[in-house]
């Protein structure tokens, strides 16, 4: 006889809070604390968790590798489903319980988890680290356009961005030449 047990988990920076059908607990957002968790549960464990940010990513990495199905919700698909439910609070447990109560009714409409490959995780950190250059070349220029005094360092500055962007976007080049699959139409400055 297997038990079955679907979970839902509301993760955050430093805690997982996790809403089960025996328990409501919070663990530290660690290897450590996740793996023994993870042995605790039977066999066939269902977790939900919702991704805002990558907080939920160790999770679900930790938890596939034990053998574990997990979904990976989008907050908003979730928000809905929650008002729809009358549940106007927004607290880690509540989002918790109700990601598990998503899970428990949808999950034959949901798609597992797949860990990306690591040129998956590359393309995606480089693709972060560009629009994190773009985001505060805008901004420099912005503040700083109408300064006369600052004009010539900014223009440096702005070159000197405007180089590493196209070191960045080469490497992205080189990446989605070794998987072609990968490519899409190119990241706007």
């Amino acid at each position: 006889m297997t038990s079955e047990m679907l979970i839902g988990i509301d993760a955050a920076k430093d805690e997982l809070v996790i809403d089960s059908e025996q328990e409501l607990l919070t663990i530290a957002n660690t290897a450590e604390a996740i793996d023994a968790w993870l042995k605790t549960l039977p066999t066939e464990s269902y977790i939900g968790l919702e991704a805002p940010s990558d907080y939920h990513q160790l999770m679900a990495e930790r938890a596939v590798s034990m053998g574990k199905v997990v979904y990976v919700l989008n907050p908003r698909d979730m928000r809905p489903y929650a008002l729809g439910l009358g549940r106007r609070g927004k607290t880690d447990r509540v989002d918790a319980h109700m990601i598990r109560r998503f899970i428990t009714a949808e999950r034959g409409h949901l798609r597992p988890y797949q860990p990306a490959s690591a040129i998956q995780h590359q393309l995606a950190l480089l693709q972060r680290r560009r629009a994190t250059v773009v985001k505060h070349r805008q901004a420099l220029q912005k503040a700083l356009r109408s300064v006369n005094e600052l004009e010539a360092p900014l223009f440096d500055t702005l070159a000197a961005l405007d180089v590493l962007l196209k070191h960045i976007d080469q490497q992205l080049e080189g990446v989605l030449t070794l998987q072609p699959a990968l490519a899409s139409p190119s990241p706007a400055s």
